[in-house]
């Protein structure tokens, strides 16, 4: 099967270019799936199933790609995104496509289920990892659905739809903030709850407490010596936000290269059976903490700004997935999809305005 790369950044433009609408494209990719069978009498030469994968960026703007920004400006891209501009050259883009909201909890929701938003008891999102993610009973998700169809299936990253934890003393669930006398060791009603069987997330990305990496719903300590201790401001990087539970190694700089390396290893070990992989990546929302590099390519101060270089760290996260599936020689039968969970941050905080760089797009 003929890989099909797809690029959709909310509130984009609207080009006459490859216009195609998202009903559209489901109608297409429906009949492909479902005149595979009839493509052949013979059973061993049916195409196999084709592996997907969903990125699903934090806070980009289809003015932070490299592609929007040249087709608006005319001007070679302020930020590098070279891996993005790939996808769009090679696959489908979508020019016309829209979050379901504007913010980051009810749009991974929407996400995960497929539903807008105001179906879910709490229409504004689930942002916390106590709280009831209001899934069930209503609503099933694309892992669970995977599964059922025979995939294998992977989240990483930012989970941002609630879960539940315990109190230390009764081990009973708790439904409030109380840092103190819950157990942040393990998750309740998270990723692998809802279909992934493999699970590396943070429950509130890397802008909020527990600043915790958890694999398969347990504490992963970042270092042999990691304990569970208060993260304040000044480790965290996030100023306007208080001390919060965390493991005591834990740097925000870091972070990408921990998800981005956790799924290059899943497709190695994964690769020879269908797989569907829903990375949603720390970037580019804050704190703006590039690494020095990643992959071998410079990030930190590889732009004018530090969201610039986040954005880039964000191309070269989806160059290594590239480079992995091409390496498992699954790329040709992988539906790879690059999306954002809304649209971009204002000039005040990109700091790239004066190069013309418009994070909207000119919207």
């Amino acid at each position: 099967m003929q890989n099909i790369r797809v690029s959709s950044t909310p509130a984009s433009t609207h080009s006459q270019v490859e216009a195609l609408t998202r009903r559209d494209f489901l109608k297409i990719i429906l009949a492909g799936i479902i005149a595979t069978p009839l493509a052949s009498c013979d059973i061993s030469e049916v195409i196999p199933k084709p592996n997907i994968v969903v990125i699903f960026a934090d806070d980009i703007g289809p003015g932070d790609i490299g592609f929007y920004h040249t087709q608006r400006t005319g001007m070679p891209p302020v930020i590098p995104t070279p891996n993005i501009d790939q996808m769009i050259s090679d696959g489908i883009r979508f020019s016309d496509a829209h979050a379901p909201s504007s913010l980051c909890a009810p749009s991974r929701f929407s996400m995960l289920t497929g539903n807008y938003s105001f179906r879910n008891e709490k229409p504004f999102g689930t942002w916390r990892p106590w709280k009831n993610p209001g899934i069930e009973p209503k609503h099933t998700t694309s892992a669970r659905i995977a599964k059922q169809a025979g995939y294998a299936t992977s989240f990483f990253g930012k989970w941002g739809c609630g879960g539940q934890l315990r109190e230390k003393e009764t081990d009973s669930f708790i439904d409030r903030e109380d840092q103190k006398n819950t157990d942040y060791t393990q998750l309740h009603k998270s990723a692998n709850y809802f279909g992934f069987e493999y699970a590396l997330e943070l429950p509130a990305g890397i802008q909020n407490y527990p600043f915790i990496f958890y694999e398969n719903s347990e504490w992963m300590p970042l270092k042999a010596n990691s304990i569970l201790a208060w993260i304040d401001p000044e480790q965290h990087r996030m100023p306007k936000r208080k001390s919060g539970i965390g493991d005591s190694n834990w740097d925000p700089t870091l972070v990408g290269p921990m998800l981005a390396s956790k799924a290059v290893e899943y497709i190695e070990k994964n690769s020879n059976q269908p797989f569907f992989m829903y990375y949603c990546s720390q970037a580019v929302h804050g704190p703006h903490t590039p690494p020095e590099d990643l992959d071998g390519i410079s990030i930190a101060g590889s732009t004018s700004s530090a969201h610039g270089d986040m954005v880039h760290e964000l191309d070269t996260q989806v160059g290594m997935i590239i480079k992995a599936l091409k390496k498992a020689n699954v790329y040709e039968n992988t539906l790879l999809i690059f999306t954002s969970d809304n649209g971009g941050l204002p000039p005040a905080v990109t700091a790239l305005a004066e190069l013309d760089h418009d994070s909207s797009n000119g919207l």
